[in-house]
């Protein structure tokens, strides 16, 4: 293949799962764009608390799946159906669990069967993502998630004007179920393997730095909203989530752009991953400027969000840390070093906790948005400075 085709087909798949990865936070987005504007905020703030609460759970049942099957993918391509066996049959304690959590919780019990329903389903999709990203089917996950999103917004535009919090989650439900059907026929690749307990407890212990990092890397991404549902009102955390939303959006897009390079990471000298990380920093400033821009509109005219100019520079440093140490992250990652990775995520979570403790009570959006920059700050600094040691002694 030459280097004219390899680009076009490397910029496709760039374009393919961009496109994957953006169509969801877009669908939790419009449905918040669509509660906001048809009934208020104060019902999209209310919300909140079950959206971040079923985010929070779903992350621990995927005990860091994701990361390990896209490894072990790339390292045993012929294990694959055992792979994925393995890592289903592991999780079933864990939903146990976390079923328990959501019948005893008081808030969650009364609307018991459609927070269950919308859980297991996201989780049991959530468990081909590897697959998808390994074999590159985006079209596929990119079709049952526009399906989804068809079907909540189809079922809260039927259901308004009496559209509360149960008709909310409901529509949360349904489009899991949508999704995972969509997505059904990728169920030939589970083969269901004798139970092995010792396999299903090697899987957990062996998964569980991986879960740890990316628990640890939700919590430093978003700290500073979960500690905000503690200090801001409905809807100031209606606003303020919405806001997170499109950063993290905005974060995404450096994942999409370094996916078609993510297996090269693995397999790349360091002369070929040092040009990829100046061309990836240089188009990361591009693109955290003009978002930016876009988001400080869109909020604005559709959300009737109204914020001072001086934000679009807050969204910019928000949206670009992440460029900037982001291949640093996966090549801890490459070497084995979870546990650095682990430790950078947890003194970020505590910088992120200890600022938005001290500054969300007097700046209140503002001082959410600054804890969470510093944070991620101190993030950057830590990973890429540990980044460079590896590089020195390899």
């Amino acid at each position: 293949m030459n280097k004219t085709a390899k680009t076009i087909k490397r910029t496709k798949f760039i374009g393919l799962e961009g496109l994957n990865f953006a169509v969801r936070p877009i669908h939790t987005s419009l449905i918040s764009l669509l509660v906001i504007r048809l009934i208020s905020k104060d019902l999209w703030g209310q919300f909140v608390y079950f959206l971040l609460a079923i985010e929070i759970i779903t992350m621990f049942l995927n005990w860091g799946q994701r990361a390990y099957l896209m490894r072990e993918f790339s390292l045993q391509p012929q294990r694959i159906s055992s792979l994925l066996s393995t890592t289903l049959m592991a999780r079933i304690p864990l939903l146990i669990v976390a079923t328990l959590v959501l019948f005893v919780w008081p808030n969650f019990r009364a609307y018991f069967w459609s927070l269950f329903l919308w859980l297991i389903f996201k989780w049991l999709a959530n468990l081909f993502e590897s697959l998808i990203k390994y074999n590159r089917h985006y079209w596929h996950s990119i079709l049952a998630e526009m399906l989804a999103m068809v079907a909540a917004v189809g079922y809260l535009l039927i259901q308004y004007p009496s559209i509360k919090i149960s008709e909310v989650i409901f529509a949360f439900m349904l489009s899991s179920i949508v999704r995972l059907l969509v997505l059904s026929p990728l169920l030939s690749t589970i083969r269901l393997l004798k139970i092995n307990r010792n396999r299903l407890k090697s899987n957990l212990k062996s998964t569980f730095p991986l879960f740890a990092i990316s628990f640890t890397a939700l919590l430093q991404m978003k700290g500073d909203l979960y500690t905000a549902t503690f200090f801001l009102d409905d809807i100031k955390l209606a606003e303020y989530q919405v806001m997170i939303s499109f950063l993290v959006l905005g974060q995404t897009i450096s994942w999409i752009i370094l996916g078609p390079f993510q297996k090269n990471l693995y397999r790349w000298k360091q002369t070929n991953i040092g040009e990829l990380k100046k061309k990836y920093r240089l188009l990361g400033m591009l693109i955290s400027f003009v978002f930016s821009i876009l988001l400080f509109l869109g909020l604005d005219l559709f959300y009737k969000i109204h914020l001072d100019y001086w934000y679009i520079v807050l969204f910019y440093v928000y949206v670009f840390l992440l460029y900037i140490y982001l291949i640093e992250s996966q090549l801890l990652l490459k070497h084995r070093l979870e546990n650095r990775l682990l430790k950078f995520n947890v003194l970020a979570i505590i910088a992120s906790v200890i600022l938005s403790i001290v500054l969300i009570p007097f700046f209140g959006i503002l001082g959410a948005l600054i804890s969470g920059i510093i944070s991620k700050s101190l993030m950057a600094v830590l990973v890429v400075k540990d980044a460079k040691k590896i590089i020195i002694e390899t």
